[in-house]
């Protein structure tokens, strides 16, 4: 049987004409049919946008500071004397965001408000109103406004923790002063610390992201596209003071806390464990199965502690807090038990000789824990711990008389004590011109005291006095 190879060849010549007649005729309506499904997909992610930054811009404030500045003079002895009554001048500007209408609460930064005598809440309709400090926490730089006005919008807290790497995010605020801003961008990482010093404790968890975040916009919201509150922005790392796509925003899931406790006790009561905690090698990790980021490993545990009362053992290695896995390392583990509430319990799921186990534990208030170390009383107001001075304590620290009052034992980071310039080893004396010989009469003194106090002290052999501002 012989083939006709022309019929054949001819043959295909023509359905290879035909397919690029065909190709030829539908390219452009292919291309343009892509076309319009690209620009539909990105005005999809433009309306997104649009969507979430409606829910929460009229929930952002800007707020403004004001510090008193008192001039002095010098009289002919060189002693100085004040100069008519303080003026307020502006010092600082940054971001806020209402968490809760009905209350007022505004959430900042504490380092927005730290350096303010006054501060002013404008809100997106406006309205300026002067907001009343409820509580401020330095090692997590969050503070709580309260103001009282109507019509206010709140946005609700998202969960931090299901956020997830390349997601987007929006950053709201005041960058340099211009109000209402809103920039996009990506979560560039999560559980990221700025201290440089791995030998000192730290509550920073940030979440990173590439949206421009500026001088201005600290204290304002990041939020998913929800619109739903998922940290608060806070630092940036840049040689010029302008965003370089490196911003950094303290969670929600450590937000939230720190809010409840400001809101319900004033300060942040931070919740105590009893264990030393170590990092794990990414060959423990890989010997363990673990993710390279997941776990912390239990060193020392403490005798009389909540960690030996609940079983823990040294070698243990943590895996979650009540459901939260533990990723990102030793900051993450402190935060989890550091933020909840003292007397809650807590479950601990723990590697153990490589297999899971869970054991409850009540969380302590590590400043009550701290007092009973050194055998002292804390005066939460002030945020010191302190004991009464007796003849014999007098005597050891070389004084040639007793002198009565109250040995500092302690001194919290962010409180009014600290921010004041009182030191371990000051003797606190009087309180407005009233003497002070307990921790009881401290604590009066205190209440009964205005927003600036006066304390006296003995520091050595010097004796002075400092002014405190009571939150």
């Amino acid at each position: 049987m012989m083939l006709n190879f022309n019929l054949i060849r001819n043959t295909c010549h023509a359905g290879l004409l035909f397919a690029v007649l065909v190709g030829l005729f539908l390219a452009p309506a292919a291309r343009a049919q892509s076309a319009a499904d690209d620009l539909r997909f990105a005005n999809a992610l433009s309306r997104a946008f649009e969507q979430a930054a409606d829910k929460v811009d009229a929930a952002v404030v800007h707020i403004t500071t004001e510090a008193e500045i008192q001039r002095y003079r010098q009289d002919l002895f060189g002693r100085r004397f004040r100069v008519g009554p303080p003026e307020l001048r502006q010092n600082g500007l940054g971001s806020g965001v209402i968490i809760d209408a009905g209350e007022g609460l505004v959430l900042t930064n504490h380092h927005v408000v730290a350096e303010g005598d006054r501060l002013i809440v404008r809100l997106d309709d406006g309205r300026e109103i002067e907001a009343e400090l409820i509580g401020s926490d330095e090692p997590t730089d969050l503070a709580v406004l309260r103001i009282e006005a109507d019509d206010l919008h709140a946005v609700p807290f998202g969960d931090s923790d299901a956020l997830r790497v390349g997601e987007w995010v929006l950053a709201l605020g005041s960058p340099f002063g211009f109000e209402s801003t809103v920039t996009a961008g990506i979560v560039s990482a999560k559980g990221r610390s700025l201290d440089r010093d791995p030998n000192e404790p730290s509550y920073q968890e940030f979440i990173q992201t590439d949206a421009a975040i500026n001088p201005g916009n600290s204290g304002g919201p990041l939020i998913n596209l929800a619109g739903e509150v998922v940290g608060i922005n806070s630092a940036i790392i840049s040689a010029t003071r302008q965003s370089a796509g490196l911003g950094f925003a303290i969670p929600s899931a450590i937000a939230e806390r720190v809010v409840s406790s400001i809101v319900e006790y004033g300060r942040v009561r931070r919740g105590y464990l009893g264990v030393e905690m170590r990092d794990l090698t990414p060959e423990q990790r890989r010997s363990f199965g673990l993710r390279p980021d997941v776990g912390v490993s239990i060193g020392r545990v403490q005798e009389n502690t909540p960690a030996k009362d609940a079983g823990l053992e040294e070698g243990d290695i943590v895996l979650r807090i009540n459901g939260r896995e533990v990723v990102g390392g030793l900051n993450r583990l402190r935060n989890l038990i550091s933020l909840t509430p003292p007397g809650e319990e807590i479950e601990i799921e723990v590697l153990r000789n490589e297999r899971p186990i869970r054991v409850r534990a009540r969380v302590a208030d590590i400043t009550e824990i701290r007092a009973a170390q050194l055998d002292g009383t804390p005066v939460h107001e002030l945020g010191v711990i302190v004991r009464e001075m007796t003849r014999d304590t007098s005597r050891r620290m070389g004084y040639s008389q007793h002198v009565p009052g109250l040995l500092v034992l302690d001194v919290q980071p962010g409180t009014p004590a600290a921010d004041a310039g009182i030191e371990i080893g000051d003797i606190l004396t009087e309180v407005d011109g009233f003497k002070v010989d307990d921790a009881d009469e401290l604590m009066r003194g205190l209440q009964n005291s205005l927003a600036n106090t006066i304390i006296e002290l003995v520091r050595g052999r010097m004796r002075g006095t400092v002014e405190v501002e009571l939150d």
